[in-house]
Protein backbone atom coordinates (compact mmCIF):
# COMPACT_ATOMS: atom_id res chain seq x y z
CA UNK A 1 0.00 0.00 0.00
CA UNK A 2 1.29 3.47 -0.83
CA UNK A 3 0.82 6.57 1.30
CA UNK A 4 1.78 10.15 0.49
CA UNK A 5 2.85 12.42 3.36
CA UNK A 6 2.95 16.19 3.02
CA UNK A 7 5.82 18.33 4.32
CA UNK A 8 4.02 19.14 7.57
CA UNK A 9 3.24 15.48 8.35
CA UNK A 10 5.30 12.59 9.66
CA UNK A 11 4.29 8.95 9.62
CA UNK A 12 4.86 6.68 12.59
CA UNK A 13 5.08 3.06 11.47
CA UNK A 14 4.04 0.30 13.84
CA UNK A 15 4.62 -3.42 13.55
CA UNK A 16 2.20 -5.61 15.54
CA UNK A 17 2.27 -4.03 19.01
CA UNK A 18 5.58 -2.15 18.58
CA UNK A 19 6.88 1.15 17.30
CA UNK A 20 9.17 0.60 14.28
CA UNK A 21 10.29 3.96 12.83
CA UNK A 22 9.33 7.48 11.75
CA UNK A 23 9.03 8.24 8.04
CA UNK A 24 9.28 11.71 6.53
CA UNK A 25 7.54 13.38 3.64
CA UNK A 26 7.01 11.81 0.25
CA UNK A 27 5.84 8.43 -0.98
CA UNK A 28 5.76 5.76 1.75
CA UNK A 29 5.35 2.03 1.16
CA UNK A 30 3.45 0.18 3.89
CA UNK A 31 2.93 -3.60 3.95
CA UNK A 32 -0.80 -4.20 4.62
CA UNK A 33 -1.80 -6.31 7.67
CA UNK A 34 1.82 -6.25 8.94
CA UNK A 35 2.57 -2.54 9.25
CA UNK A 36 0.28 0.26 10.34
CA UNK A 37 0.96 3.96 9.74
CA UNK A 38 -0.31 6.84 11.89
CA UNK A 39 -0.04 10.35 10.46
CA UNK A 40 1.13 13.04 12.89
CA UNK A 41 0.71 16.73 12.14
CA UNK A 42 3.77 18.76 13.22
CA UNK A 43 2.38 22.24 12.51
CA UNK A 44 2.26 24.77 15.34
CA UNK A 45 -1.24 25.34 16.75
CA UNK A 46 -1.92 28.89 17.97
CA UNK A 47 -4.55 29.23 20.69
CA UNK A 48 -6.13 32.47 21.93
CA UNK A 49 -5.82 32.73 25.74
CA UNK A 50 -8.24 35.14 27.46
CA UNK A 51 -6.81 37.73 29.87
CA UNK A 52 -7.12 37.17 33.63
CA UNK A 53 -8.69 39.74 35.96
CA UNK A 54 -7.08 38.60 39.22
CA UNK A 55 -4.01 36.51 39.81
CA UNK A 56 -4.04 34.76 43.17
Amino acid sequence: MFRILREYERGMIFLPGRFYRVKGLGLIIVVPFIQQIVKVDIRIVVMDVPTQDVIS
